[in-house]
């Protein structure tokens, strides 16, 4: 229930970000912060679609935590809605790794027997940002992560053997964080911010091994994912 809610306000958002073109622009601001009169009196002028107020960019990001690596690249592109609110899409790649991810039961040894993960991701998202003083910003992101990696276990068919399999799943993210920006010029600057995935302990991103651990699949995990950019427009 949860995820098909995600699902569909993710959703409204992208067709909202798509209809931009028909709202009425409104004022634009220097990168401190602060309304240029010059460019004011333009925008007055101006309605519809409006250029000027374009984002896009992206950077590199990664996390760390307890037995967790994570690395990638996020490109984004956006609108400025208002003076201080701003949404659009992501498509992002991330490498994920986690220690011991997969425990399989060795029926020769008697024993567990722990595996890596090491997991390619493709991430398309919507995203949302408020400014909310100055250079500090909220951010609000869903993905729906595409990840493709291998996976271990027992082909009870054939004495108990390990074996490994490729497997692609997709996993909903709801991140959620702020950050600040720092203006390189009026049009561009460079951005640092935490997000965190609220979604990644529901039931349907969770699932048991078979020694009992509960594993989240989200490859935002345990950690706290930090991202690092240039964003032209914002």
């Amino acid at each position: 229930m949860i995820q098909k809610i995600i699902v569909r306000y993710g959703l409204i958002l992208g067709l909202g970000i798509l209809s931009l073109s028909d709202m009425q622009a409104q004022q634009t601001y220097r990168s401190s912060g602060t309304k240029s009169q010059s460019t004011a009196a333009r925008d007055n002028s101006k309605k519809g679609f409006d250029a000027s107020r374009l984002i896009y960019g992206g950077g590199l990001f990664g996390g760390g935590g307890s037995n967790v690596i994570s690395i990638g690249v996020s490109p984004i592109a956006g609108y400025r809605i208002t003076d201080f609110w701003s949404a659009g899409i992501s498509l992002g790649y991330k490498y994920f790794f986690y220690r011991d991810y997969f425990s399989v039961y060795n029926y020769d040894w008697q024993r567990y027997e722990e595996y890596n993960l090491n997991n390619h991701i493709f991430v398309p998202g919507v995203w949302t940002r408020l400014r909310v003083f100055r250079n500090i910003f909220t951010h609000f992101e869903f993905e729906n992560v595409i990840s493709t990696y291998k996976a271990y276990d027992i082909d009870y068919n054939n004495n108990f053997k390990h074996y490994s399999f490729r497997k692609t799943e997709s996993v909903p993210c709801l991140l959620v964080g702020g950050g600040l920006r720092q203006p390189i010029n009026e049009h561009s600057s460079f951005v640092m911010y935490a997000l965190y995935d609220v979604l990644q302990n529901i039931p349907g991103n969770v699932r048991t091994a078979p020694n009992g651990t509960r594993l989240s699949r989200s490859p935002y995990a345990r950690t706290i994912d930090i991202r690092v950019g240039l964003n032209i427009g914002f």
